[in-house]
């Protein structure tokens, strides 16, 4: 009668340490992929090469979501909630770029926010 509760707990140990790697993957996925945008971020060297510009962006994110045009799962919804993120965030960049480099209400001091992914 003692194996049957060490069986159950063998088992809840091994969902435990199944959920663990699953959550340690995800995050050291999305680390790479925080690295990977904000490599391209210092290396734009002026703000057409920027990786929120329009054309940047739309090209990188069709090269990200490649593999996930024709697929679902948690992995291809994983990649689009994160270009989901980078298209919100760069929106905070495009209105700075349009309102201080197109001179539509121009404010001179406010500051290139930061598009680092965390």
């Amino acid at each position: 009668m003692t194996r049957i509760p060490r069986l159950g707990n063998t088992a809840a140990w091994i969902a435990v340490l199944g959920i663990s790697w699953a959550c340690a993957h995800r995050l050291g996925e999305q680390k790479v992929w925080a690295a990977d945008w904000n490599a391209r971020l210092d290396a734009a060297a002026r703000w057409r090469e920027h990786p929120c510009g329009d054309f940047v962006f739309d090209r990188w994110a069709e090269e990200f979501l490649a593999d996930c045009v024709a697929r679902t799962g948690a992995r291809c919804e994983r990649r689009r909630a994160w270009v989901m993120e980078r298209s919100n965030q760069c929106d905070d960049w495009q209105r700075y770029l349009v309102r201080n480099h197109g001179k539509q209400q121009r404010d001179d001091s406010s500051v290139e926010p930061d598009m680092h992914a965390r």
